[in-house]
């Protein structure tokens, strides 16, 4: 049982969270409030309270949260890129070494 509460507890901390995010791109931060939190996520603005203590460190906690999704999104590409150079560079390389043997011949 506990676990069905700690899922939803989870949930309205990311409704929260992502509620801040909506709120700083529609209207700017000088609107967020725990009433515009609260009704951006759909949720009693006494749990901004509950759940983070205070509108800034709920604000804190979206700025990390934001922060670290865009920098795994940053590794996933340079990885990929990273990745996509790698095979490049045996394609042309083993190309060249085709291309130099033909040469020989």
């Amino acid at each position: 049982m506990g676990t069905g509460r700690n899922s939803s507890s989870q949930d309205t901390k990311q409704r929260l969270v992502d509620g801040v995010l909506e709120v700083v791109r529609q209207q700017g931060i000088t609107a967020v409030s725990a009433r515009s939190v609260a009704s951006a996520a759909g949720a009693n603005q006494a749990l901004v309270f509950y759940h983070f203590g205070s509108v800034e460190e709920l604000v804190a906690q979206a700025c990390l949260s934001a922060t670290e999704a865009r920098v795994a999104l940053y590794r996933r590409v340079a990885m990929l890129g990273a990745t996509l150079v790698r095979e490049q560079h045996e394609l042309l390389g083993a190309h060249a070494i085709g291309v130099h043997v033909d040469e020989d011949l």
